[in-house]
């Protein structure tokens, strides 16, 4: 599964793009796709995206059951 995340400063929106496997282990993935002025950091876009996981986890995990 391929999740994307759009964000940009003055919105609060910014491009991410991430896949995870069936044990939820998160890849960042290259992309081309960016907003104005978006500044990429994958530092901070594995922080963020370990921050959203166990939502994401918990939500996928109530839906499927």
């Amino acid at each position: 599964m391929a999740v994307h995340s759009t964000r940009n400063k003055g919105k609060g929106f910014y491009f991410i793009a991430f896949e995870f496997d069936d044990d939820y282990q998160v890849t960042l993935k290259e992309t081309d796709k960016f907003l104005e002025d978006q500044v990429r950091n994958d530092d901070q876009n594995q922080e963020l995206i370990d921050k959203a996981m166990p939502v994401l986890k918990g939500f996928m995990s109530a839906i499927s059951e």
